[in-house]
């Protein structure tokens, strides 16, 4: 063989083998070109699922604190609207007429003597109104229940501006009206709010 022809296989040769090489280079690219863009459509739905889930628990969390921040002002209105209620309720009574702010007292005082040789103290809200006089028509009361007719006015005093403070022995039982007033808003908060609003606090 000469060499002309020898260099022309050798060309022949080497022009396949490159051919080979080219296609298979273009295969192998091929196929990372696809593994790349199967790759990036994976992460890309990997962040935008992440992203999604973030977003979900970022708008719940902000609706929970939203519902929760609703409902502290909502309580603070109802109670501010409780209060008002109450306090109103309270001045009402103040107002009273004597003859009725009088009758009251007397029906406290008959509802918390056990013995009838209590001391009682009251309040600057018509003092000069209880009297030796109301003292002995409670005493009547006391005896007609069976109890002692010996309830009098304790020289001490306490700053108290309405209502009584009853004293047995040591111990000090305060029915002034703003201690009842609290009682009785205690009692009936519940009973209350739900006339008010349908549902409890």
């Amino acid at each position: 063989m000469s060499i002309e022809n020898i260099i022309k296989k050798i060309e022949a040769n080497a022009e396949g083998e490159c051919k080979i090489l080219r296609d298979r280079a273009s295969l192998e690219i091929k196929q990372i070109q696809e593994q790349a863009k199967n790759q990036a459509e994976k992460e890309r739905e990997s962040i935008l699922k992440h992203a999604k889930e973030q977003a979900e628990k970022n708008m719940n969390k902000a609706i929970v604190s939203a519902n929760l921040e609703c409902r502290i002002k909502s309580l603070k209105v109802k109670q501010d609207i409780i209060s008002i209620c109450f306090e109103k309720a309270y001045n009402e009574t103040l107002k009273l007429p004597s003859s009725d702010y009088l009758g009251l007292m007397e029906l406290k005082l008959l509802k918390l003597v056990e013995i009838g040789d209590e001391k009682v103290i009251f309040g600057d809200l018509h003092r000069k109104k209880f009297n030796s006089n109301f003292i002995n028509q409670i005493n009547k009361k006391l005896v007609s229940k069976g109890k002692k007719g010996r309830l009098c006015i304790s020289n001490a005093s306490r700053p108290l501006k309405s209502g009584f403070i009853l004293i047995k022995g040591k111990q000090e039982i305060n029915a002034s009206l703003e201690q009842l007033i609290k009682i009785l808003r205690h009692k009936l908060l519940i009973k209350i709010n739900n006339v008010l609003f349908g549902q409890q606090v």
